[in-house]
């Protein structure tokens, strides 16, 4: 059973990544901040006495430095509240604004040379209440997710653009953004209409995070400006956009350790180390239940026990890089990735938040999440259908990996190169904002999902086959 301990470990953990972090301006791939953040990961793992590794690897970078959006209103330049729009060019550009509409609009007619497209984003309603149907198992002891998916609008999907699975499990771009750029804009504005007030003071959105280097400069624009832009749009009032960022590739690093086992399977227990901010649920918790996990295990080894499969806690970069990390992990280790039974993945254990009045307000209930599994493998649904039976979480859905969500998480490209995976993953509507403070990250449930995650892990250790031999 999980102990008071365990839970201490953790909040410290996350209270540390969550600070050590914003003190150095977040933790985007590359940054003082993640190098911060790998060099302390190095460090708890080290005093747990594993075997520590650092991969290092070229990753994609880009740190937004300054930007601004200014409109003439006819008598004077007029600043709009503005935030960069993820991985666009940097740039300074001038001219008339031109209104397109929607941003899920994959076409635009006509012209828009020299201009600076205007386009409103409506986050879509995604409950993962909806996908009970679909569920493998479903945990809702005390019906936390049944009154989740009665939230309806109140509950914006900020994890999708649009309802299409993403291939990096990140906020995905808006149609018309590219197609502004083949009409000849000069720059992009997106509005989020239903993007809520936060409450910490700053409007914030990282978006979009799939990997890819764009070349319109674009911002975002909340809500609250949405009138009155749309009608200096539609008037073709002329506006003032600018973007300076930093491009280029930087030097992205796993950071691992080893516990070897006496099989010849390897066991993956992960989570991504980057976040655009202080990222306390992203992804602060799963990195502090990776090390909480790890300290469990190694406690064991040095009481004599030797797991049956080799096990590997993973600390991957370049999920804002497209999972750049993972991919890189896969191809620096292609004689371990044959033999990886399964990669247990664990991101964003959050409090719920949900809308009301434009503003962000808790619930009072965990975050609905889900555990990803490949169910062409029964070792890994036997192994967690039987822990969450025997431990009932709150909120918990075991879901195939044949939903429309595929496996939206870090082990996205695991799953993608044939890789068994069980992942958990929430996605609260504060995930990619500045606003994902250590208070959001749902402490309560710690204890129960660990006890989840050993049972489970424990039976995956003792029951999956060795790696060649038929599935059991």
């Amino acid at each position: 059973m999980a102990s008071s301990g365990d839970l201490e470990f953790y909040r410290g953990v996350v209270e540390d990544v969550y600070r050590g972090s914003v003190e150095r301006g977040g933790r985007l791939p590359g940054s003082p901040g993640d190098r911060w953040v790998e060099e302390y990961l190095r460090g708890r793992l080290e005093e747990l006495g594993l075997e520590v590794h650092v991969d290092s690897y070229r990753a994609r970078g880009w740190l937004a430095r300054s930007w601004s959006l200014e409109v003439w209103d006819g008598s004077k330049w007029v600043e709009v509240p503005s935030y960069y729009m993820a991985r666009t060019g940097p740039g300074s550009v001038e001219g008339r604004l031109a209104f397109i509409g929607s941003a899920h609009s994959p076409s635009i007619e006509g012209s828009l040379e020299g201009r600076i497209a205007v386009s409103t984003l409506e986050f879509p309603s995604l409950s993962l209440g909806l996908l009970v149907p679909a569920a493998i198992h479903v945990s809702d002891p005390d019906g936390s997710l049944e009154a989740s998916a009665g939230l309806g609008e109140a509950k914006p999907s900020v994890y999708m653009t649009r309802l299409e699975p993403s291939e990096c499990g990140c906020p995905v771009d808006p149609l018309s953004y590219e197609a502004s750029q083949k009409a000849g804009a000069s720059g992009y504005v997106g509005v989020l209409m239903n993007y809520p007030d936060m409450g910490c003071g700053e409007f914030t959105y990282y978006a979009p995070s799939d990997g890819v280097l764009r070349g319109l400069p674009g911002l975002w624009v909340e809500a609250r400006s949405a009138g009155r832009l749309e009608e200096l749009a539609r008037s073709t009032a002329r506006a003032r956009l600018s973007l300076e960022a930093e491009t280029g590739e930087v030097e992205g690093r796993n950071v691992y350790a080893i516990l070897p086992g006496r099989g010849e399977g390897v066991v993956v227990v992960h989570s991504h180390h980057d976040a655009p901010y202080g990222g306390a649920v992203q992804d602060a918790s799963g990195v502090a239940f990776v090390l909480l996990l790890a300290r469990h295990y190694a406690s064991k080894a040095r009481e004599g026990w030797t797991p049956r499969h080799t096990m590997v806690f993973l600390f991957t970069e370049g999920h804002f890089d497209s999972g750049s990390g993972q991919e890189a992990f896969l191809e620096a280790h292609r004689d371990l990735a044959g033999r990886i039974l399964v990669d247990i993945a664990v991101e964003h254990i959050g409090m719920e938040y949900a809308v009301r009045d434009g503003k962000a307000y808790p619930t009072g209930r965990p975050e609905p999440r889900a555990i990803f599994a490949s169910e062409d493998k029964p070792y890994i649904v036997e192994a967690f259908k039987r822990a969450l039976e025997a431990h009932r979480p709150r909120s918990t859905l075991l879901l195939p990996t044949s939903t429309i969500l595929g496996v939206p998480s870090d082990a996205n490209r695991f799953w993608r190169r044939g890789v068994p995976v069980a992942s958990l993953i929430s996605g609260p509507i504060y995930m990619f904002s500045s606003c994902d403070t250590p208070e959001k990250v749902a402490y309560s449930d710690i204890p129960v999902l660990l006890d989840v995650y050993r049972d489970a892990i424990d039976y995956i250790l003792d029951h999956a086959p060795e790696p060649g031999q038929a599935t059991q």
